[in-house]
């Protein structure tokens, strides 16, 4: 077994981050078609944090540098 690299922990962990925004987006559009606003809006709002969170582990991989 191989020991990971930092780029690939940080790749995986970037790429789930992301995937689990899209889940959440997609959850949204479900409430919306069940015509439960309250939910989406939650979903909604649960997106743009991972969305954000994807931005600071970025942010702190790189140190702040985005070349």
């Amino acid at each position: 077994m191989s020991v990971p690299t930092k780029t690939e922990v940080f790749s995986s962990l970037t790429e789930h981050i992301r995937l689990a925004e899209e889940d959440a987006y997609k959850l949204m559009h479900l409430a919306r078609a069940n015509d439960d606003k309250a939910i989406a809006d939650g979903w909604f709002s649960v997106g743009e944090l991972f969305k954000r969170l994807n931005h600071q582990v970025i942010m702190l991989a790189t140190k702040g540098r985005l070349n």
